[in-house]
């Protein structure tokens, strides 16, 4: 194979752009001073000079080596060095293809191309054509367009993203996205998510729909109780408990004047969310100027306020809603006051593949201190809602 010498088809003038006549042209091996046979034919069968000899005009007739990079030093008749020129690119050979790796098609001829590139023949075209024509049909139709169809054991081996079909065996529609998934249709939207209210029980049991694919648990403990007016502390709430996580419970309020009971914070197990109750008011005094004591209101819980406080008689204090998780407010008798109950903590759990069934017990609140001068109101219970999401 050869590759002809760039100078054939340059015209070789010196630094003022005057052709140099009788100026040589040298070809060696790249990054050497080994001359290159050169030839006048691209066959390589018949040799000639090296240097090449330029005419008058700078010129010289095309001269070929073989395949490969090479070098080139031009000099003046005199033999003076004009300028050098190191591997040079031979590019593509002589009558030649032009190799595919190089962004040619390695043929010389429009089929043998097409079957190197590996293009469809006459009758595969046809083929595909004839299919797209068929499919074209049946997406114009106005009646119906088929999507795939078939059992669970007939999905695909290697489903790739995008996928989706009409599954027989769950009579769903799905579609895969890193695993296969239902889609939901006009029918079910009404069910996609529902929930449970569990108000009362202990050691009860939460039974999961079928179809649940994850279900977020919102959960408070009981409050508790507040504090009588002049003895006599509250009772804390009890725990509330799903699947051995506990939110906990509100602190009892105390009697005569002190301080309100605490918020339930930290109970046990892993959570999505804690946030601790808040506490019960603080159970006032007579100060030295003769105000007047007013029991502790009871701790605000999330799902509702807490219980009233007793006033500047002898007044008991209000129980806190039921299942509000909230404090029960401290007893008052204008000349000392029991403080408020603290509210129990609020937990959720997000559960993404849910068991059949989980225990649960809802916390109980606790009660008001009895009548020392004013009795406490009592604690509101705690509550679960169970949130259930369709997929």
């Amino acid at each position: 194979m050869a590759v002809e010498l760039f100078t054939s088809f340059d015209q070789q003038c010196d630094a003022s752009g005057d052709p140099m006549s009788g100026a040589l042209v040298y070809a060696y091996d790249v990054g050497t001073t080994t001359l290159k046979t050169v030839y006048s034919d691209t066959a390589l069968t018949v040799t000639a000079a090296n240097p090449v000899v330029c005419d008058s005009a700078g010129r010289h007739d095309i001269r070929y080596i073989a395949t490969g990079s090479y070098k080139i030093v031009v000099k003046t008749s005199a033999g003076v060095t004009v300028y050098t020129r190191d591997n040079v690119d031979g590019r593509v050979p002589g009558g030649s293809a032009l190799a595919i790796a190089n962004g040619g098609t390695a043929a010389t001829t429009a089929g043998a191309a097409l079957s190197n590139l590996g293009g469809a023949t006459a009758a595969e075209l046809a083929t595909i054509s004839a299919s797209v024509a068929a499919l074209a049909g049946q997406l114009a139709s106005v009646e119906k367009t088929h999507i795939a169809t078939g059992t669970t054991a007939q999905r695909p081996a290697t489903p790739v993203e995008g996928d989706f079909r009409r599954n027989t065996t769950t009579a769903r529609w799905e579609g895969y996205v890193a695993a296969w998934e239902n889609f939901i249709t006009a029918t079910e939207l009404p069910s996609i998510i529902t929930r449970q209210i569990l108000t009362s029980g202990t050691a009860a049991t939460y039974t999961r729909p079928s179809g649940v694919q994850k279900i977020i648990v919102k959960m408070i403990a009981g409050g508790a109780g507040g504090g009588g007016a002049t003895a006599n502390n509250g009772a804390n709430g009890t725990n509330t408990i799903f699947n051995s996580i506990e939110a906990a419970a509100g602190i009892a309020g105390l009697a005569a004047g002190n301080v309100g009971g605490l918020g339930g914070s930290a109970g046990s197990g892993s959570a999505s969310l804690r946030i601790a109750g808040s506490p019960g008011g603080f159970g006032g005094a007579v100060n030295s100027g003769g105000t007047v004591a007013f029991g502790g209101l009871g701790a605000v819980g999330i799902f509702g306020m807490g219980g009233g406080r007793g006033g500047i008689t002898a007044v008991a204090a209000t129980n806190a809603p039921a299942n509000s998780g909230a404090g029960g407010g401290g007893g008052g008798t204008g000349a000392s006051a029991g403080s408020g109950g603290g509210a129990g903590e609020y937990v959720e759990i997000e559960i993404t593949s849910p068991s059949a069934t989980y225990t649960y017990t809802v916390g109980t609140g606790g009660a008001g201190g009895a009548a020392g001068g004013a009795a406490g109101g009592n604690g509101g219970s705690g509550i679960i809602i169970v949130e259930e999401y369709y997929r």
